[in-house]
């Protein structure tokens, strides 16, 4: 671009010379002329004001070409004095990305950490489930037998009682056995009860305990109240089936 610059500069300068110097030479071939040296006056003068206007004109692109080059030079210095901002910016946003993309791969293993858990407690939850079904059938079963027992003893001494005229004594006798065996009944059945609600309390404590949904509600109160849920509707149950 300076090379053109120079070049069209000189261009400027000897292109006007070199155009009045063969106008001259050709006015001065009839020097002898009186009319002839009129015409070449009125010649030179019209030579040398069109010189001058294309002097003018040649100036005024000499001051053009020197404000571009300064313009050129403002330019290139501004280019290079802004040249290291740029490679800082640059440098910084690398540097962003880098943290970006460390910070999504983060964000993705713990997602994957976080589905992870959510299919153990998932697995948990049915495992204890099947757990709690289980129980639940074998003291539904065990209530059942203890029903059963209940009809046959009461049908055999239905079947070997023998129609007799009983004293006072004999029917006091009778009653006070009754009672008793029921009251042994009970407490059988209250004691087995019992011991089922304590193992069944502990059993839905460890499992609430090792699930992290549920472990905020492993508290006594709550434990109590689901194990004897557990144990209070099957008996009913049955003893409704039994009862109809």
């Amino acid at each position: 671009m300076i090379m053109h610059l120079a070049a069209l500069f000189l261009a400027i300068i000897v292109s006007p010379l070199f155009v009045s110097s063969s106008q001259i030479e050709q006015i001065g071939s009839n020097q002898n002329d009186p009319d002839a040296a009129k015409l070449r006056i009125s010649q030179l003068e019209s030579v040398l004001e069109e010189t001058t206007q294309k002097v003018k004109e040649r100036e005024k692109l000499i001051q053009d070409a020197e404000s571009q080059i300064l313009d050129l030079h403002s330019a290139s210095y501004s280019f290079e004095s802004g040249l290291p901002l740029v490679q800082e910016r640059i440098s910084e946003l690398e540097e962003e990305v880098k943290l970006l993309w460390a910070a999504l791969r983060t964000a993705n293993f713990d997602l994957h950490v976080l589905e992870d858990k959510a299919r153990d407690a998932e697995r948990q939850v049915k495992a204890t489930a099947f757990e709690v079904k289980q129980m639940t059938e074998v003291v539904t079963e065990q209530w059942i037998q203890v029903q059963h027992l209940e009809q046959m003893k009461e049908f055999n001494n239905r079947r070997n009682h023998v129609p007799s005229r009983c004293t006072l004594l004999k029917l006091m006798s009778d009653i006070r056995w009754e009672v008793k065996n029921a009251l042994s009944q009970l407490r059988s059945l209250w004691a087995a009860v019992t011991k089922y609600h304590h193992q069944l309390q502990g059993f839905i404590k460890h499992e609430m305990e090792r699930n992290q949904i549920t472990s905020a509600l492993a508290n006594s109160e709550v434990v109590f109240f689901m194990a004897s849920a557990l144990i209070t509707f099957p008996v009913f149950g049955a003893w409704l089936l039994f009862s109809a």
